[in-house]
């Protein structure tokens, strides 16, 4: 019981994790599956799930503690996303995963053993599907605009840009694998005085361009924001391109394909 409950609560912070691009030391995320079986296993035991009240205030504080072990600090707004993403996950796993159980026809002298081991071999399964689908659906929700407004700052200045969501756009600086959203050279005009640490050299390939090369700059704060929609990304890195990226300036900077996770 316990090896199964930690391998759904392993893929369920695994796959928070991939989706919201917050790939953390695996270390971490077993420590949070550890504590998340044996508080399973605990409630079980005891018949705490009998009691609805305490088993959700049980509940609450484990899933809290689990999402700081798996991911860190963050600021409230971003800690209760990854809360819900994580519950969202583990509730559409649960349901895969009972709906495919339930379709095998089970013998009434089914040993126990035999029941285990279908069910982690169906989790999975499960697991390799939503880590191919989770990411189509996150984008089908947010990559209707298909340009958004993003804001650049560092040390103090600001720069607004339109940027276009490029979901061929999967370039990432090879030192730190962070992810390159790539901005005109002319629109960072207000950095120019601005003493810059460090310059990456970012490679890339393109359409007619095999060994292209970019530099890049880290800025202290990248914001993405559409709407009621925004996400904060701090020490990003953009890419300087020089020239224009859109013939008819609709856009000006060209984002990451995981940028809105």
């Amino acid at each position: 019981m316990f090896i199964i409950n930690f391998i759904f609560d392993f893929i369920g912070i695994y796959l928070t994790g991939f989706v919201a691009d917050e790939t953390k030391c695996i270390f971490r995320y077993i420590m949070a599956a550890v504590i998340y079986a044996l508080v399973d296993i605990v409630i079980i035991c005891l018949g705490i799930n009998n009691n609805l009240y305490v088993f959700l205030l049980i509940y609450i504080v484990v899933e809290s503690v689990c999402i700081y072990i798996g991911f860190g600090k963050a600021n409230l707004k971003k800690y209760l996303l990854r809360i819900v993403l994580h519950l969202g996950i583990l509730f559409t796993m649960g349901g895969m995963v009972t709906a495919i159980n339930n379709s095998f026809s089970v013998d009434n002298g089914e040993k126990y053993f035999g029941s285990y081991v279908r069910l982690i071999v169906i989790a999975v399964l499960v697991f390799f599907i939503l880590k191919h689908l989770m990411p189509y659906i996150i984008k089908s929700i947010y990559y209707r605009e298909r340009i958004y407004k993003v804001t650049l700052r560092l040390k103090g200045k600001g720069v607004v840009l339109k940027g276009l969501m490029d979901t061929g756009n999967s370039l990432r600086e090879q030192t730190t694998g962070k992810q390159v959203t790539i901005v005109e050279k002319q629109m960072l005009k207000e950095f120019l005085d601005i003493h810059i640490e460090k310059i990456y050299v970012i490679p890339y390939k393109s359409i007619g361009k095999e060994n292209g090369m970019l530099y890049g700059i880290q800025v202290d704060e990248l914001i993405i924001s559409h709407k009621k929609f925004e996400k904060v990304t701090c020490n990003a890195i953009v890419g300087i391109y020089n020239g224009r990226l859109s013939n008819d300036s609709r856009y000006n900077a060209i984002l990451h394909s995981q940028s809105l996770m």
